[in-house]
């Protein structure tokens, strides 16, 4: 959730803020993720279907790294257009791997504890994402460092995409559990 909540918080700013793009211009650079977004989502349950948790939860997260440290690289670039196919990666990757992550955690528990599992899961994302939010904000609070604080937030938040990776590697069969 740091990655995504971040990654928009700090994205829209550096499209409004540092590159003076219109609010409805800023929200249009995220359209093409969410487009991406809505296929992530799609073929999530099917690729789980057919290979597992693992594969589209590794992937995705993969997917998202990528994705945040081509904004790295670019940010300095100032191209509205590069920002917004560099967003791409991050909504398609998150919406494939979140559905998986979620099944996971479900079956990681006994039927009778599946409400507070999914109750606890879901403070968690919201409680990653407002942190990402308050520490990537005050990485961008001078004009003249934005895009430093820019890319050491987003290069933060592809750290910890890039070790959720690795531990969901560990992430076993439905029927080794």
């Amino acid at each position: 959730m740091a990655g995504n909540f971040g990654n928009v918080f700090v994205v829209s700013l550096y499209l409004q803020q540092h590159l003076g793009l219109p609010p409805a211009q800023a929200g249009l650079a995220f359209l093409p993720s969410a487009l991406f977004a809505i296929a992530g989502n799609l073929a999530s349950g099917p690729v789980t279907n057919r290979f597992g948790a693992r594969v589209p939860v590794v992937a995705g997260l993969l997917s998202m790294t990528v994705g945040l440290l081509a904004l790295v690289i670019t940010a300095p670039l100032a191209q509205p257009v590069i920002t917004t196919l560099c967003l791409i990666p991050i909504g398609a990757g998150g919406s494939l791997a979140m559905p998986s992550v979620t099944s996971v955690v479900l079956e990681g528990v006994p039927a009778e504890r599946s409400g507070t599992a999914s109750a606890v899961f879901n403070t968690f994302r919201q409680v990653g994402g407002a942190v990402a939010i308050a520490v990537f904000g005050s990485m961008i609070t001078k004009p003249d460092q934005f895009v430093t604080g820019m890319q050491t937030s987003l290069t933060i938040a592809a750290a910890c995409l890039l070790a959720s990776a690795l531990i969901s590697l560990g992430i076993q069969p439905r029927h080794h559990r």
